[in-house]
């Protein structure tokens, strides 16, 4: 059951969430036990063998193509090692594994910048309305803008302690150039709070195409 209330949209998944957490250790290790992950690999790694592709484990981006979202605009995904260009600007990458979120973190640790973090939903309304506007503002400020889904980042949306959708939080390099998670959070989707948030936490950059949420 979802229920939205204005610019926000509260799940019920966190009961899901929970349960998934409590039973995932158990899971794999009936898998293990069934044999089930050993022939995966195994008939993976035949399929790789004989297509002549990387295997599965070969680092991978995703390649830059033009896509539609479900809010009706003109997308370009971006591969992970570019989300931001050298002085920090770039567009917004959409994160869809650990690995790729482990990466990210790595560039925002190394280049001394926050990542500005939107968890939202494909089923969610608000979060589709307000998404042209969160990937106009990665253009005009510097840092890491990322975007995740609940449904395939889970554990992620746990971490970041998303209690309604969409929520931005400013993921900050702590002094050992670790990412750590700052108490600086905005629920909603609402044009004007998100741009004063991404203001206030982030640096301007020059001019870009600005794009107000319809």
């Amino acid at each position: 059951m979802i229920i939205c209330i204005g610019p926000i949209c509260v799940p019920l998944w966190h009961v899901g969430l929970l349960l998934a957490f409590l039973f995932k250790p158990a899971y794999r290790w009936a898998r293990r036990k069934c044999g089930y992950e050993e022939a995966e690999e195994t008939s993976a790694m035949t399929k790789q063998n004989m297509s002549g592709n990387p295997p599965p484990d070969a680092p991978a981006e995703h390649t830059e193509e033009t896509t539609n979202d479900a809010a009706g605009a003109t997308l370009r995904r971006r591969p992970v090692s570019r989300v931001a260009d050298s002085d920090g600007r770039g567009g917004c990458v959409d994160v869809h594994t650990p690995e790729e979120w482990q990466n990210v973190c790595k560039r925002a640790s190394d280049g001394g910048l926050p990542i500005v973090l939107a968890v939202g939903a494909s089923w969610c309304k608000p979060c589709k309305h307000i998404a042209p506007v969160f990937r106009s503002l990665a253009q005009q400020h510097r840092g890491l803008f990322v975007s995740v889904d609940v449904d395939e980042m889970a554990d992620l949306a746990e971490e970041a302690a998303a209690r309604a959708l969409p929520t931005f939080q400013i993921w900050r390099p702590d002094d050992g150039r670790r990412v750590a998670k700052t108490t600086y959070e905005l629920v909603g989707a609402v044009e004007a709070s998100l741009r004063s948030f991404v203001a206030d936490h982030c640096e301007a950059h020059g001019h870009c195409d600005d794009v107000t949420a319809n």
